[in-house]
């Protein structure tokens, strides 16, 4: 660190505390010769954790002697050194995180052993004695500078190994110190003065006792004249009203059915995730924010100034889609131009340095596009719409400045090229044109939430604040009744604890599922008809003609021709009539064939149906037996948990009618305490409204005669559900 131009000697704050400071494990406050203004007062030993998530511990003095004046931000919170843990709070702090804390330590103080068991303390300590090694090194004029080179590269690299040692340390801290923070602000009482308050300090007590004032009176005398400071003596958070949205590491790192996670399209920065998380929800919830954005809306798109340069060809081609959208489709808009800009600052896109030219054919810049394609996390981002998210932007814009209900919502932080604006807007504002180019890419948000100041309890201001508010009031004596023995105008009943009486509970198995039905199929068999052929028919044919040739060869030729002709001639009129027979054997047979097997699958159809309605009907059986089994289980365990009720019901009434009287948590007995005078409040009562009741019997007056127990009756429920009760069937 020393090697790149860091001079120790510069720091503006004691010499004792030069080292402390470069760890940035600690901070001590404003120095006295800063023209920052305090705006809040913490004191030795607390812990504080910045909007980055950066926590550091507060060194100095305690509140009794000027505490240490610090510049917290919004959003700022502060772990007390002086509240308490309590028991559980302990107890669960030593199981989870193995520190020992007990209800002696503070929330600081338990962070603080979590610091030193971590290990993170010691790394601290070493990484103050490397710096003390770069001072003297700095000091020591005799050190030639080649070797004061070569140190300073050695120390800073352990510097750095030290650092990177303590990142996966201080995370874990992190996570202790929100439940501390967490714990320590559900421990406080909203309606009392202890919660979050604004101590007077010792500032204002100085001046007390300078002029015999009370320290109220000083604290009025010196808030005239701007001098109040908040003390967060129990711990505070200086907040906006918003909700932060929070996302698990999983999630983040969990990839789509494209293989691409969240982590991906934002490079791994999840807070600008969560913060673009925030921003969304806090502008789409607020149904006043979100219609006076859309009535802004509506005024920009019909101005000529709204569009680059009043370009009139810029209105003509845009004005009327614009006028199409409805309110959630203008606010959507306005969300995706955030998205798109965010995400590509967090893939480090400088805005103002791109083009100020679209690319041909596109509708941003040659730098955009060779980012979104070279990156795997932005190839889903879409220009084509970027007039509509530059419009509805303008109309954002015009809401927080010019709206007197959202002023200071937004912080206007646009990083793009400052050469436009619109309506005299603050900021770098692009007309509508759909050139999402070194302006418009460099349009955001900053949406913070309605700002809430701090009020001296520590509360969000709500135009009083608790402690003030009970000043004006007077105070109330509260006197609480006198017990034991009573005058025989007034009875003052005794207080007694509550009793938890056993009521046993009976179970029974629940229904099974219903069991799967068996569907039967028959199957018909089929046949293939035989076909006759001529073959035989044709070889005998042909022997026939050969015989008669033979027969004819020793005649003349005319002659033997004649009777070849001849014997041809009845040879084909013989195969012509062998070749239709069988066509006709083969017809009938094939008809035949066809009608059998048309009968079989009308049989089949026939089974198949019959089959077919009786497994509806098992079905439908078991359906409604699986049902009734239900109800019936059902209704059973409803009748269990109001009879419970009722007997409970009995028992919690006798014993707040009758506190003089105990009846024990199994309604086995009722004890009379005759210490008392109390005379409308006798066992006889008791005893008889519990026998009454049939829960029990007295221990002091049991029941002269023991007749026996008529046995319960085995009424059905329904189904496989049986239940023995000791009402009658009429009564039941």
């Amino acid at each position: 660190m020393a090697g790149n131009g860091f001079d120790i000697n510069k720091i503006k704050i004691r010499e004792s505390d030069k080292i402390k400071t470069l760890t940035g494990e600690y901070t001590f406050g404003l120095p006295p010769a800063s023209k920052t203004e305090p705006n809040a007062e913490v004191e030795d030993n607390e812990y504080i954790k910045y909007p980055d998530e950066t926590v550091v511990q507060a060194k100095g003095v305690r509140h009794e002697r000027g505490g240490i004046k610090v510049n917290l931000p919004d959003e700022t919170e502060i772990l007390s050194d002086t509240l308490k843990l309590t028991a559980k709070q302990a107890r669960d702090i030593r199981d989870k995180y193995s520190v020992e804390v007990s209800i002696r330590d503070t929330y600081s103080s338990a962070l603080e052993k979590y610091t030193k068991r971590l290990g993170l303390k010691m790394l601290n300590d070493d990484q103050e004695e490397v710096f003390k090694i770069i001072k003297k090194q700095q000091e020591n004029k005799t050190i030639q500078n080649p070797t004061l080179a070569l140190n300073n590269e050695y120390l800073s690299t352990k510097v750095y190994d030290i650092e990177q040692k303590k990142k996966p340390l201080e995370e874990k801290r992190k996570k202790l110190f929100d439940l501390l923070f967490e714990q320590q602000e559900s421990t406080k009482k909203p309606d009392s003065k202890d919660t979050t308050q604004m101590r007077l300090g010792g500032e204002f007590e100085k001046f007390a006792n300078k002029h015999g004032f009370s320290v109220e009176e000083a604290s009025r005398i010196l808030a005239r004249e701007g001098k109040t400071i908040p003390i967060y003596e129990n711990g505070a958070k200086k907040r906006r009203k918003i909700v932060k949205q929070t996302i698990t590491d999983d999630e983040f790192t969990k990839a789509d059915p494209n293989g691409t996670s969240l982590s991906d399209k934002w490079n791994g920065d999840k807070a600008a995730y969560e913060d673009f998380l925030t921003a969304k929800k806090g502008i789409l919830e607020n149904k006043g924010l979100r219609e006076s954005i859309n009535k802004n809306y509506q005024s920009v798109i019909e101005q000529d100034e709204a569009y680059t340069g009043k370009n009139k060809k810029f209105k003509e081609s845009y004005s009327k889609p614009l006028k199409d959208l409805t309110e959630d489709q203008v606010l959507e808009q306005l969300i995706a131009q955030e998205e798109r800009n965010a995400r590509l600052s967090a893939h480090k896109l400088d805005a103002k340095t791109t083009q100020q030219n679209v690319a041909k054919g596109q509708t941003t810049n040659q730098a955009t596009l060779d980012k979104i394609k070279a990156t795997k996390g932005l190839t889903d981002l879409d220009f084509s719409k970027g007039y509509q998210g530059q419009a509805a932007y303008i109309a954002y814009n015009k809401t927080m400045q010019e709206d007197p209900k959202y002023k200071n919502w937004a912080s206007i932080n646009q990083t793009g090229k400052d050469d436009e604006t619109i309506f005299g807007l603050k900021g770098t504002i692009s007309g509508i044109d759909n050139y999402n180019t070194n302006t418009t890419l460099g349009h955001r948000l900053g949406y913070q939430g309605e700002e809430v100041p701090a009020c001296p309890c520590g509360e969000d201001a709500k135009g009083e604040c608790l402690p003030c508010k009970e000043e004006g009031e007077p105070k109330k004596e509260i006197v609480p009744p006198k017990e034991g023995p009573i005058n025989d105008e007034v009875i003052i009943p005794r207080q007694k604890q509550n009793q938890n009486f056993f009521v046993p509970e009976r179970f029974v198995l629940p229904p099974s599922p219903q069991s799967p039905e068996t569907m039967v199929q028959n199957r018909f068999s089929r046949l293939d008809p035989i076909r006759v052929g001529i073959e035989d028919d044709l070889a005998s044919s042909a022997a026939n003609r050969q015989f008669g040739a033979s027969q004819l060869k020793d005649l003349p030729a005319s002659q033997r021709v004649a009777g070849l002709q001849q014997i041809l001639a009845t040879t084909g009129g013989i195969e012509n009539k062998a070749i239709l027979d069988k066509n006709r054997i083969n017809a009938e047979n094939q008809a035949a064939i066809d009608q059998y097997n048309g009968g079989q699958r009308d049989r089949e159809n026939i089974a198949l149906g019959s089959n077919l309605l009786n497994f509806e009907g098992r079905s439908l059986t078991g359906k409604d037996k699986t049902e009734n089994n239900l109800r019936n289980y059902i209704n059973f365990r409803e009748n269990e948990s109001m009879n419970n009720f009722v007997v409970q019901q009995r028992l919690n009434t006798i014993n707040k009618l009758y506190p003089d009287n105990s009846i024990d948590a199994y309604g086995m007995g009722v004890d009379f305490d005759p210490s008392t005078n109390n005379q409308i409040q006798n066992n006889d009562n008791v005893q008889g409204l519990v026998t009454a009741n049939n829960q029990t019997s007295s221990n002091y007056y049991p029941n002269d005669s023991e007749e026996e127990e008529e046995e319960p009756k085995k009424i059905r429920l329904g189904g496989e559900f049986w239940r023995y009760d000791e009402y009658d069937d009429e009564n039941y």
